[in-house]
Formats: C-alpha cells, structure tokens, sequence
C-alpha cells in the first residue's frame, strides 16, 4: 500500500519548494523559471529508493513505468502550482507556507492513508474529487494491478487541468513580475 502514495505525497511536498525559489529568481531575473535544484547525491538516493520500491510493483513492468511517469507528471503539475503561488506573493518563506497549507489539507482528506469510504458523509464528497485521491487511485490500480483504464484518465485529466491553469497564469505573473 506505500507504493501509490509514496509518490504523490513526495510530488506533492516536495515541489512545494519551487514556489519558494522563484520569487527570488524572478526577482534577480536570472536563468529560468523552474530549473532543476536537486544534487548528485539526491538524485542517486532517488535511484535507490526507485529500485527498492520496484520491487513491490505487483503489476506488468509496463504499468510500473507508467506508475512512475504518472507519479512525474503529478509532480510537474505541483511545481507549476507552486511557482504560481510564489510569484504572486513575491516572498520565499511566505510562498513555502502558502504551499504547504494548500497541499496537507489536500493529502489528509484523500485516500493517502485511509479508504474514502471511512470518512464522514460530507467529506467523502470532496475526497472523491480530491487531485490528490484521484492520483493516488491511479498509482494504486497501476502497481497493484487491476482495472486502470478509468482511474488513470481521471488522474490525468486533473494533471492536464492543472497544467492549463496554472502554466499560463504563472508565465503571466512571470513577465509580470520581471518587466517591473
């Protein structure tokens, strides 16, 4: 049960540090707008968790890699959700914060830890429509196996919205906030 939620959790934290990093880039006007910010030593601890974690894959090696694009892909929508928020409050710390309280909600009132089914009423209705339990939906009919057709649409359907939204919002708030 780690598997599906190991990395929609880590796409989801992780990548709440680019909204933090681009308030100071665009500030500075230097390189990019995300830009890769990892280490050798992080990206071969990566690799190994990767390995290990390949291991549990219960379905076909290709559901394992699409598990792993899909696991990315989420994380590339985060980042630009980020780099959103941090251009618009134009502070680091402020944008880490911001970005913080916007996901925990997010993973706690998801199928992360817990089935939907377990919460109350109320809440399943938004946990059933959550990024987040849709992603995690995804990730877990892909390694566990089982029907993933449905699942794995929904889940990209929520990336592809989120990319629409924020990619363009945050080249706006981008040239907004260099050419001033």
């Amino acid at each position: 049960m780690t598997v599906p939620r190991a990395p929609t959790m880590a796409a989801s934290l992780a990548t709440r540090g680019t909204g933090g990093s681009v308030p100071a880039r665009a500030e500075s006007s230097r390189g990019p707008l995300l830009s890769n910010h990892t280490g050798r030593s992080r990206r071969a601890l990566a690799w190994r968790r990767t390995r290990r974690r390949a291991s549990r894959f219960h379905a076909r090696p290709a559901a394992a890699l699409a598990a792993i694009g899909l696991a990315l892909t989420v994380g590339v929508a985060f980042s630009w959700i980020f780099a959103l928020l941090g251009l618009l409050v134009h502070d680091p710390e402020s944008a880490g914060i911001g970005g913080l309280l916007a996901v925990i909600p997010l993973i706690f009132t998801s199928s992360t830890f817990v089935p939907v089914a377990t919460f109350p009423g109320w809440l399943q209705a938004f946990s059933k429509i959550n990024p987040i339990t849709v992603t995690v939906d995804a990730l877990r009919a892909l390694c566990l196996g089982g029907p993933t057709s449905t699942a794995v649409w929904h889940a990209l359907a929520w990336i592809g919205g989120l990319l629409a939204l924020t990619v363009p919002a945050a080249a706006v708030a981008y040239r907004r906030v260099t050419t001033t």
